[in-house]
């Protein structure tokens, strides 16, 4: 999606579940990018299967309001 590709913070959540810091920092850096990606996504499946991240024992934490 437009320069998803160009996002460092972006990437990195697509392979990376750790440390857990990090992983919180830059979830907080993409969260407009993630959000394009949620809105286009025709199941909340494929939104988790993209970041791995959100399948860890504190992926909830990310999504939790």
């Amino acid at each position: 999606m437009g320069d998803d590709i160009d996002d460092a913070s972006f990437n990195w959540l697509l392979t990376n579940t750790s440390p857990w810091d990090e992983v919180s920092e830059k979830w907080a850096e993409t969260r407009l990018r993630r959000q394009k990606h949620l809105y286009t996504a025709s199941k909340l499946y494929e939104y988790v299967q993209k970041f791995p991240c959100l399948l860890k024992p504190l992926g909830w934490t990310l999504v939790s309001f």
